[in-house]
């Protein structure tokens, strides 16, 4: 996917340099690139050997090709590798793009011929080498497809691409052992990395055709790494053939249970019931038998039969009084009864969960359960009751299912006292909880927050605020003059919630850096970096830059300012120091390694330091802002915030492109394969494969969407979030249940745990994200 072009202030130094630009042209904005272009096609005009000497024809290429103007990117790219330049190998692979969006197949094949031949160790050439074969495949030149891949050795990952390409041409006992060999090694069985997951669907593509009996331990090996890989259509044929064939199989509660499951994950609760049924009835002693059992009730919850879930839910009470899912049992029939509106059922069975099971975790959910219950009921004094009682207990008890938090139960009980209109005691309550930068108290720091901001607005609660504020900002004041550096920081923080009046506010961030300089902890870490890349153009007559080692490409490219090619190429070099890598990474693809790099830092400062008050270029490696040119065109053009993608993609993957979860999630943004194809199919791309998510901008494009129809269907970016993790079909229920589009109603609802700390970090990262880029939401 093509890059936006980050050229920062590299441009307006250049031009100062340059014949005919004694004085540079005006406003010459860094992220401007319809201002750069126009100035590179004048240059361009005027002085096409300054043009050439500096590259300066490849810069406008990449604007063109950003921008789409394709017919005119292509002979500028041309000139680059006629030439010889030192970035002919890049200009190679965007014209083998080119071609590949204009579908010219042949034209792609002799771009990557060129570059695999000529560029032995260019950065781009396993990914060069591993495109030609795609093109050759879709050619249908399969014999090149083989030569090609064996070019780089004997390597599993390439196996199930050269089996493909033999089974094209009937080559099938050859296709087999090829697909066979890739199964070999890899992941733990179960599992599958993706060369395992590609090699088992061609395998049932060959059994298939030839109708291949099977025996059972094959039936579970391809059973277990499918459905670990979510290819959950593609097991059940498996699970069933393990069933129906193999009716004295030891796995046989295995597979009804995760035929069951494998419904289930799909949200098709009809289809899982009866295997979980079967399992719970023919092997009622096992854990797959208690579990079908126990998930039984599940099935009846969402498919909105609410008698039958408590049904089950007290059958299994009855059936295994010291089983595992005793507390959950309880908890589910809560969200039943609540779901289907009957609330004084929904409260007894949280007085159960209280008393029944013994356990610490149970207890405190059942009585937040509780808190909900009235809060849905706008029994606002109740509530308190109930989260005055719980603040009283040991919150950190946690479970697989979510329970409440010292941060959310103080945050809950300042806004019943909102409610009930004892606004100077909800003040003082919001304010308790600080602002900070992670986890529950950042999240509801910046809640209370908001709340205190709205109620200085309200006519009932104005003054109360106002009050508060200019107690805060005389604090400030006073502790300042005097030179009391803990007590400037804990008013000027405070006043900051409160203020509105922009001079104040900077007064306020004036006393904070001087208390910052006098506090231990509280001093900015030094980035530590050195520039990179030539400094200035070429002036005439200097002899272009020759080669193509790493340190020479780093040079031309970050000179462009083209970072997205330039930093890999500087850490390839391996002439700069770990802190000038990752602060060109956090501009280009390699961003992840930024974050490795600068997190230790970020998490050094105290939790309630001001990012406002750091260092621009820190603030930008602490929350780096790449792929610029993809979120514009992807996400914002959706409407989509960049911002809230760039803190899904930190909570995510920490920005790494390549990486694959534990849960068979791929990419940056870390997709499933079910969402995946069905993002895939709603924007129309063709030959989409799974592999193609670990590309940034084909990430970013399915992720954008996604997200779009996430915002579209829920509306919050709390709800969106959630959705994200926890599924669309969990949100909609919970939002059901908070009876209220308050984001403070519906946060409180997230029954899974991961997913509802997943909605704290990614609005906290959301948060900083806003603060540090204030103008980037388009």
């Amino acid at each position: 996917m093509f890059k936006l072009l980050s050229l920062r202030i590299l441009l307006l130094l250049c031009w100062f340099a340059l014949p005919g630009y004694a004085q540079p042209p005006a406003a010459i904005d860094r992220n401007d690139p319809i201002k750069a272009e126009q100035q590179l096609r004048e240059l361009l005009r005027t002085s096409p050997d300054t043009v050439a000497r500096n590259n300066y024809d490849y810069l406008l290429a990449r604007l063109l090709d950003q921008r789409g103007a394709l017919a005119e990117a292509a002979p500028l790219f041309q000139k680059i590798v006629a030439r010889n330049s030192p970035l002919a190998g890049y200009a190679l692979w965007h014209l083998a793009e080119l071609a590949r969006a204009g579908g010219k197949l042949n034209e792609e094949q002799a771009a990557l011929q060129k570059l695999t031949a000529q560029f032995s160790d260019h950065l781009w050439r396993e990914r060069a080498v591993r495109r030609l074969s795609e093109s050759y495949f879709r050619s249908g030149n399969y014999q090149a497809v083989m030569a090609t891949l064996r070019a780089l050795g004997p390597r599993r990952d390439v196996l199930p691409r050269v089996g493909e390409a033999q089974a094209a041409l009937r080559q099938i006992e050859a296709a087999r052992a090829s697909f066979e060999a890739a199964l070999a090694g890899g992941s733990p069985p179960g599992q599958g990395d993706d060369t395992a997951l590609r090699a088992i669907v061609n395998l049932d593509k060959l059994d298939a055709a030839e109708r291949k009996l099977l025996s059972e331990a094959e039936h579970l090996r391809r059973a277990r790494i499918l459905q670990f890989n979510r290819y959950f259509a593609e097991a059940r044929p498996h699970w069933l053939a393990v069933i129906n064939g193999f009716p004295q199989s030891k796995a046989r509660a295995e597979s009804l249970f995760q035929l069951g499951r494998n419904y289930f994950l799909e949200d098709k609760f009809a289809e899982a019931l009866p295997w979980y049924e079967r399992a719970g009835s023919e092997f009622p002693q096992t854990e797959e038998g208690e579990q079908g059992f126990y998930f039984a009730g599940h099935c009846h919850q969402f498919s909105n039969q609410p008698d039958k879930a408590i049904a089950r839910y007290e059958a299994y009470l009855q059936r295994y009084p010291k089983g595992k899912f005793i507390g959950y049992a309880q908890l589910n029939a809560i969200d039943t009864l609540r779901s289907a509106g009957r609330t004084q059922a929904a409260l007894q069975w949280a007085q159960r969960a209280q008393t029944e099971t013994g356990e610490a975790y149970f207890a405190v959910t059942g009585l937040f359960h509780q808190v909900k219950i009235r809060l849905g009921k706008e029994d606002y004094a109740g509530a308190l009751a109930d989260l005055t009682a719980l603040r009283a207990k040991n919150l950190n008890v946690r479970g697989q299912v979510a329970t409440t938090n010292f941060a959310e139960v103080s945050f809950l009980r300042a806004y019943c006292l909102e409610m009930l209109g004892r606004f100077d005691e909800a003040a003082t309550e919001y304010l308790a909880l600080n602002e900070a930068r992670t986890n529950a108290f950042g999240y509801y720091g910046q809640r209370a927050t908001a709340r205190l901001r709205a109620l200085a607005v309200n006519l009932r609660a104005k003054n109360v605020i106002a009050a508060r504020r200019d107690g805060f900002v005389t604090q400030a004041r006073q502790a300042s003059a005097q030179g009391n550096a803990a007590a400037t920081k804990a008013a000027a923080n405070q006043a900051l919630r409160l203020v509105e009046d922009e001079k104040t506010r900077q007064e306020l961030f004036g006393m904070l850096r001087a208390a910052y300089a006098q506090l231990p902890g509280y001093q900015a870490p030094a980035l530590n970096f050195a520039l990179a890349g030539r400094a200035a153009p070429l002036p005439n007559g200097a002899p272009a830059a020759t080669g193509t080692s790493h340190a020479t490409l780093a040079n031309e490219l970050l000179f462009l300012g083209l970072y997205d090619e330039g930093a890999a190429e500087l850490a390839a070099a391996q002439t700069a120091s770990s802190n000038t890598v990752a602060y060109y990474c956090a501009r280009g693809d390699c961003v992840n390694y930024t974050f490795r790099v600068f997190e230790p830092l970020l998490r050094n400062l105290p939790e309630d330091y001001r990012l406002e008050l750091l260092p621009r270029e820190l603030a930008e490696v602490f929350y780096p802002f790449p792929f610029r040119g993809e979120l514009k065109r992807h996400a914002a053009a959706r409407g989509v915030d960049p911002r809230f993608v760039l803190s899904i993609a930190r909570q995510e993957s920490s920005y790494n492109t390549r990486v694959k979860s534990a849960a068979a999630a791929r990419g940056m943004l870390q997709f499933i394969a079910p969402t995946a194809s069905q993002i895939a199919a709603q924007l129309g791309l063709e030959d989409f494969e799974q592999d193609d998510l670990y590309e940034p901008g084909t990430a970013i494009l399915v992720g954008a969407q996604y997200m779009k129809n996430l915002f579209d269907a829920f509306g919050s970016a709390q709800a969106a979030a959630a959705a994200y993790n926890g599924s669309e079909e969990s949100v909609a229920r919970w939002l059901a249940r908070a009876q209220s589009k308050d984001v403070d109603h519906f946060v409180i609802e997230v029954a899974k745990r991961e997913t509802k700390d997943y909605v704290f970090k990614v609005m906290n990262n959301l948060q900083a994200y806003q603060t540090i880029y204030a103008t980037e939401s388009r």
